[in-house]
């Protein structure tokens, strides 16, 4: 209903159909449906866009961070860089800037005067060297830990996990973390 409703199709398949699709499935599956979902693959998405920063003159800075944003008349003008390992400044120029910060979207909106509100969570994904399946798996349930099982290249991944933390470099994981991933996935 709730596809239906933002004009996703589903189609339903009986237990014996998803088992011959998807043979790893859980053999007491009761109920499945397909629908048209997908994955975007992080790292591939990362080197394409360093590829097409390249490709326009672009140069990518790793182990950088923003220390400062240049703002000057109500427009961006430029940032200034700091190698996390030198500690070397750099200034960039620029009449646009990408927070593609992730978690710390919020601190790097700051240094240019813009407020973003964020709940920062972490999370858990558990990668399995067996591909065990050729779809996407979504647990037909509320959204939760351990509810997708995602196929990418040969490997699996079961995730993910969602804990509120305090600060966005918290990467800390635990073994009840990686326990409930395995034994949901």
């Amino acid at each position: 209903q709730g596809c239906a409703a933002v004009g996703i199709p589903t189609e339903r398949l009986t237990p014996a159909e998803a088992l011959r699709a998807e043979p790893h499935l859980n053999p007491a599956v009761r109920e499945v449906y397909r629908v048209p979902d997908a994955a975007c693959d992080s790292f591939e998405l990362t080197h394409s866009l360093v590829e097409g920063a390249a490709a326009y003159s672009g140069q990518t800075l790793n182990y950088h961070v923003v220390s400062a944003i240049h703002v000057e008349g109500g427009r961006v003008r430029g940032a200034t860089l700091r190698h996390r390992r030198t500690r070397e400044e750099i200034r960039v120029h620029s009449e646009v800037i990408v927070n593609a910060a992730g978690p710390w979207a919020g601190e790097v909106g700051k240094l240019a005067g813009v407020q973003i509100g964020m709940s920062l969570s972490k999370g858990i994904m558990i990668a399995i060297n067996v591909r065990w399946v050729n779809t996407i798996i979504n647990r037909l349930t509320k959204p939760g830990d351990g509810d997708i099982l995602v196929p990418v290249g040969t490997v699996a991944v079961i995730g993910t996990t969602s804990v509120t933390v305090e600060r966005p470099d918290d990467l800390s994981i635990t073994p009840k973390e990686v326990s409930e991933m395995l034994d949901e996935g």
